[in-house]
């Protein structure tokens, strides 16, 4: 017998602006015409919204009046009411705009003169490179923003369709979410390639029959069936990763090292004063209180042991990570994994076994390797800041990360980071010969269904094409040298703050365009939105320690009046840096070190 619900529908709760009962605002399509059984046909609320919703801190005198603005009962509301909620939410962003300067975002652009386009559908449903039977895209647009993303990242273009057998020229599309929809759908076609899946372009080790059709792929074995662990890949990132990575190995269900190290090879962890112990993801530089970019070394023997088990990588790099904006060595890394993979047997290849539709069997070879790199912010301005470099603007130079590296095979940014936009969005892009075919060309759309969603944002490539349009590369060339003057500045001001406040524990890893401090009070957390972050770990006598960072990021937006107003705030407050209470002062661990600061699983932050 079920059981009784906690929670009864309660039709005299208040709900919308006039703060009348919920009851006496229902539309009268909303009731039961025929007077038996339920009174109503929708569901009353069980509870107060605005008792339970969170409060935004900057509202918390006026919760209620504000949050009822923006409730709408089944009757809507007077165009009174529409604009004076619409004013409402406009001042209240407004008024964190002016100091938003805590996440990767780019407040610095205009957009107004694209209004038109919000009256209008735009739907970029299917492959960028195929038209559709829907007519209002702009998928034109698209392919001309790739094309500026290609030749910036060094591959091949344009894109010549699969037809024309151009393997190294990109492919890619305009991504409606953010990174995080480019990271899912590199993880996803880095395990189905790595796995034997169909691709668009094959590769057999000889030539095929002319005719393209007649070679389609149905099916993939490994030359020897016999080790199970031939379609397995295993991911592998750093701690420092965005949260994206670790919720995509679940959707995708793609096994991480850790997950398969410690049902397949418990105790065997290769690295060396962990004996034999896993750790989660791969250890980052100095663990958690290092710069943030992934330990190459440690890398590499993890990397080694699963290949030299018979599987398969797929390794994902940091370019410009969330907290700590810190850059992957992807060059050193990726070659240093490329060496110790092709000493292995078969060297850096997997040889299959593939069946055609004529019956016919070949053999083809696939990476044993996939490198993605996730480059939401640095992979949409670092090479600018390289173009500087070898003009001699600035003695900084990134890492190489993009497609000059022949082990690279997708790259990812987002929209909303480094070049500004209204909401998220991104940029996907690998190489043609590594595309897999799609599961089906629906006629509804006419197109092949390549990309990971289904329905994609046509606004969104109006937004990119107009940014990169009226930013010459002489422009954002100027734009990078700025950032990091800017960063160097505020880095000056607050050491000297430090004569007053003590060791404000003041980081900046190179080449990052964020600088990372003690976290301050809420006060200031608020007005400027600032990121936090808490890390744990280890000291050398085997006691854990906690320390609780803050970061501010310099963006195109970030101004010097911006700056100066946040020093001046933290100069003027009577306690900006409130002491930090240490969780394990009194219950130190009895635990040795495993490594210098190994551990850090952190549920917050990670990401934006």
């Amino acid at each position: 017998m079920a059981s009784e619900p906690s929670l009864k529908p309660d039709p005299t709760i208040p709900y919308g602006p006039e703060g009348q009962q919920w009851m006496h605002s229902v539309s009268r399509y909303a009731m039961d015409p025929s007077g038996t059984g339920e009174s109503y046909l929708v569901k009353p609320p069980c509870k107060d919204p605005i008792s339970v919703y969170p409060v935004l801190p900057d509202q918390k005198l006026v919760h209620k009046e504000f949050q009822s603005k923006f409730q709408v009962p089944s009757s809507g509301l007077s165009h009174a009411q529409i604009k004076e909620a619409n004013e409402a939410a406009l001042k209240r962003n407004r008024k964190f705009q002016s100091s938003f300067t805590g996440y990767q975002a780019n407040m610095l652009f205009d957009y107004s003169h694209l209004k038109e386009f919000l009256c209008m559908h735009t739907n970029n449903v299917g492959d960028p490179n195929a038209e559709s039977n829907c007519q209002m895209n702009t998928r034109w647009i698209e392919r001309n923003v790739l094309d500026y993303y290609a030749s910036l990242w060094n591959i091949d273009w344009p894109h010549l369709g699969f037809a024309e057998n151009d393997k190294e020229a990109y492919w890619g599309y305009c991504l409606t979410m953010g990174s995080t929809e480019g990271n899912m759908y590199g993880l996803w076609t880095a395990r189905d390639y790595l796995s034997g899946k169909e691709l668009e372009i094959d590769v057999p080790l000889e030539s095929k029959p002319d005719d393209p059709e007649a070679c389609a792929m149905i099916q993939a074995e490994p030359v020897a069936p016999t080790n199970e662990n031939a379609l397995v890949p295993v991911a592998f990132y750093s701690e420092d990763s965005h949260y994206s990575l670790p919720k995509t190995m679940a959707l995708e269900q793609i096994k991480t090292f850790y997950q398969l190290g410690i049902k397949k090879y418990p105790g065997e962890c290769p690295l060396p004063g962990l004996q034999g112990i896993w750790p989660h993801e791969v250890p980052s530089t100095d663990g958690p209180f290092g710069p943030g970019t992934v330990d190459i070394e440690k890398l590499k023997v993890l990397v080694s042991f699963f290949t030299g088990k018979g599987h398969t990588a797929i390794v994902v790099f940091n370019y410009g990570s969330t907290f700590k904006g810190a850059y992957d060595d992807v060059k050193n890394a990726g070659e240093a994994i490329m060496n110790e993979v092709s000493k292995q047997p078969g060297g850096l290849y997997s040889t299959f076994e593939v069946k055609y539709d004529d019956g016919t069997k070949r053999t083809v070879q696939r990476l044993k390797v996939w490198v993605h790199v996730d480059g939401a912010l640095g992979a949409s301005f670092m090479n600018f800041l390289e173009m500087a470099h070898k003009h001699g603007k600035t003695d900084k130079v990134g890492p190489v990360f993009d497609f000059r590296l022949p082990f690279v095979c997708s790259i990812t940014t987002s929209g909303h980071k480094w070049m500004g936009s209204p909401w998220p969005c991104g940029i996907f892009m690998t190489r043609s010969k590594l595309v897999l075919k799609p599961p089906s060309v629906p006629d509804y759309i006419g197109s092949p269904d390549t990309t990971f969603a289904g329905s994609r944002s046509g606004f969104s490539p109006l937004i990119l094409w107009n940014y990169i349009s009226t930013h010459t590369y002489d422009d954002q060339v100027e734009a990078v040298l700025r950032c990091f003057n800017y960063l160097q500045y505020i880095s000056d001001e607050l050491h000297k703050m430090e004569s007053k406040y003590g060791d404000l524990k003041i980081e900046t890893t190179p080449l990052a365009l964020t600088i990372r401090f003690k976290k301050p009070n809420s006060r200031i957390i608020e007005k400027y939105s600032l990121g936090t972050e808490r890390m744990t770990g280890f000291d050398s006598s085997g006691n854990r320690i906690a320390f609780t960072y803050a970061h501010l990021f310099i963006m195109q937006s970030t101004t010097k009046e911006q700056i100066n107003e946040f020093l001046g705030d933290v100069k003027s407050d009577e306690e900006p840096f409130p002491p930090q209470m240490d969780p394990f002062a009194r219950r130190q661990s009895v635990r040795q070190p495993l490594a210098k600061c190994l551990m850090a699983i952190r549920v917050n932050g990670r990401g934006y």
